[in-house]
Parts: structure tokens; C-alpha cells; sequence
């Protein structure tokens, strides 16, 4: 072989070798690590790391990050979703949680997530509060519901899920004359009135 196919076929073997590392390694420093052959970077790597990565609940990426409403990023999971926001940091939403934001306008209804998916103090549900006054708790029994406003307000004051409504079993919604709005929840309802504010039956 004469010396410029042996340099050519050199050449070419460290281009494929190249090319297998930026496909499989990670990227350079500060840009992130490829995972499941899709790159995850900044906050939101962290928070995917700190959840196993794709041994976790959220598994392989399935998009690359992207823009959000109002200046945030997001990046989807075969498991769930990952948000950020300079106002919020980046933080998981997955589930049934995650299909009930999405149901309210994800990011442009009730805001970016507040919190990752956490358990409740009674250990029977799971919840995700939002920057906009607003939280989506599930448990088996229930499904997912929204509760946010005055209503959300005066069920923290009146314990949340450990007072005597306990947990929501329907989201908000007019009253049926009008002028109002209602929730029902396992131990009772709440009701809520220009006027009058927010009252429960318990």
C-alpha cells in the first residue's frame, strides 16, 4: 500500500472513531451527557440523574430539550416530563399528574411545577404544586383532581388532605346557579362566592 492510502485509511479510521465518541460518550464539559443516544444537559440532567437517569421512573429521553412558554425549557421521558424555569428550577411531572396539567394548559395555566411529585404526609396520594396558586393531587381511590384559588386556601387552612374534606374527588366547577364556584371532595364540598368566599360543608 503506498503511503497515501495507508495516511487516507488512517485518516479515516480516527474520523469513524470520532464519530462513535460524540455518539455514545459524553458531550464536551458543561454541555450535558447523551443518554439512551439523546442529549440531556444543565439543570435538567441534573434532575434526571438524581431520578437514575434511565434506570429510573422517567427511562430514555424522548425528545431533546426544548423551548417552554414564557423563557422555560422542557425535555420528555418514556416516564413523565422534566420543566425548568430561572423562577423555578426543573422539576418532574409524570402520570396522571402530568395528563391533568397537560389537560389545564401545562406551563400556560397553571404555571411551572414548584415541586417534583412528592407524597403526601398521610402516605395514600401524591402531589404537584404549581407556581400559580394551583396543585393536582392523586391517590388510587380518587385519580388525579386540580384544586387552586380560594378553594385550595381554605383546604390548607383546614388541613389539606388530612383535615375533614380529605382528598378532592372532582375539580372545580360553576355552581349549578351560577354566580359560584364548587368542589367536592371525599369528606365533604367546598364552596366559594364573590361575596361570601370560600366554606365547606365540613
Amino acid at each position: 500500500m503506498s503511503k497515501r492510502l495507508m495516511f487516507k485509511a488512517a485518516t479515516v479510521s480516527v474520523s469513524l472513531a470520532v464519530t462513535a465518541l460524540i455518539g455514545s460518550a459524553p458531550a464536551r464539559a458543561g454541555e450535558g451527557s447523551y443518554h439512551c443516544g439523546v442529549l440531556v444537559y444543565g439543570a435538567i440532567e441534573d434532575k434526571y440523574l438524581s431520578l437514575n437517569a434511565q434506570n429510573g421512573q422517567l427511562g430514555c429521553p424522548t425528545t431533546t430539550e426544548a423551548d417552554a412558554a414564557g423563557g422555560g425549557r422542557q425535555q420528555w421521558f418514556k416516564g413523565g416530563s422534566v420543566f425548568w424555569h430561572s423562577r423555578t428550577g426543573a422539576h418532574v411531572v409524570w402520570g396522571a399528574i402530568l395528563s391533568k396539567w397537560v389537560q389545564y394548559g401545562r406551563e400556560g395555566g397553571y404555571g411551572y411545577p414548584l415541586t417534583d411529585e412528592l407524597t403526601t404526609p398521610d402516605r395514600v396520594g401524591r402531589y404537584n404544586h404549581f407556581e400559580r396558586g394551583g396543585s393536582i393531587y392523586w391517590t388510587p381511590a380518587t385519580g388525579a383532581h386540580t384544586v387552586y384559588g380560594a378553594i385550595r386556601s381554605q383546604w390548607a387552612a383546614k388541613g389539606w388532605e388530612r383535615g375533614c374534606l380529605r382528598y378532592p374527588i372532582a375539580d372545580e366547577a360553576d355552581t349549578p346557579g351560577g354566580g359560584g364556584r364548587y368542589q367536592q371532595f371525599q369528606g365533604g364540598s367546598m364552596y366559594w362566592t364573590p361575596n361570601g368566599g370560600a366554606h365547606s360543608t365540613c
